[in-house]
């Protein structure tokens, strides 16, 4: 299920994202894998 799968991958980015970046505030939407990965 492809769905499941994109799911879990956007909210493993958030986590990383917030654990990585912790002085950035995301006020955008992650719509993928950033440009700096």
């Amino acid at each position: 299920m492809y769905g499941i799968e994109s799911a879990m991958k956007v909210v493993y980015v958030s986590g990383m994202l917030r654990t990585r970046l912790p002085n950035i505030k995301l006020s955008q939407p992650v719509s993928g894998v950033p440009e700096s990965w």
